[in-house]
């Protein structure tokens, strides 16, 4: 069981990322640059004052190492309840959309063995529900978790010939159903008196690094020109 220390360092978060996550959560205005552009080194483009260009916005790297933030603290999750090791950025044996055979520069995050002994591969994404798309924002506004669903449809579709957990969140933090079922399988052997509380601290350590690197990234492209 983890230690409260070990609880602690991992869902620490500072005041500033505290204050930046909830206006993120609540929709509240964060103050613009003098010229309202997007600090993300390469960017530039005009920002909204709820955050919403500065967390899709892939200039600078900011979204990738939240992607790799994500996908590390995943895999010790996943290592420390299920007891085998997971291993980094695996190439896939066979090419994309099912084309056994072909060569293929696809690489998953994360790999690994299920609870039947099978080969299983982790491929970690965040989405933002939020569309440019009226129509699209609409539809996903009106139905929990369809922006994760598309995330995870998508990787299927590409990777049908895979044991594959598409391993998706939600910016604002909703995990996709197909997550939610894997974190609970990892914790389906451990003894049933220490299970919630198990599975409550994984979801703990998983939304805190989501939610710093939000802040993150949000900050960034905020921020005041050195």
């Amino acid at each position: 069981m983890l230690t409260p220390e070990k609880e602690h360092k991992c869902t620490l978060m500072s005041d500033v990322h505290f204050q930046c996550c909830t206006s993120f959560q609540l929709h509240l205005p964060f103050a613009l640059p003098a010229d309202g552009k997007c600090r993300h080194p390469g960017c530039g483009a005009l920002l909204d004052p709820y955050g919403m260009h500065a967390r899709q916005c892939k200039k600078g790297g900011a979204i990738q190492r939240c992607h790799n933030a994500m996908r590390d603290e995943l895999r010790k999750v996943a290592e420390e309840a299920s007891g085998h090791g997971v291993t980094y950025e695996q190439q896939i044996p066979f090419g994309p959309e099912g084309s056994e055979g072909a060569p293929s520069n696809d690489v998953l995050d994360l790999n690994s063995i299920d609870l039947f002994g099978r080969n299983v591969y982790i491929d970690a994404e965040t989405k933002l529900a939020h569309s440019a798309d009226a129509s699209l924002s609409r539809h996903r506004a009106a139905k929990a978790g369809a922006a994760a669903a598309t995330g995870e449809h998508e990787k299927r579709r590409r990777y049908p010939h895979l044991n594959l957990v598409p391993a998706v969140w939600e910016a604002h933090g909703r995990a996709g159903d197909s997550l939610v079922a894997f974190v609970r399988a990892l914790h389906a052997k451990a003894p049933e008196e220490e299970r919630p509380h198990l599975l409550s601290s994984a979801w703990q350590r998983l939304s805190s690094t989501l939610q710093r690197w939000n802040a993150e990234i949000i900050l960034s492209a905020y921020a005041a020109p050195a």
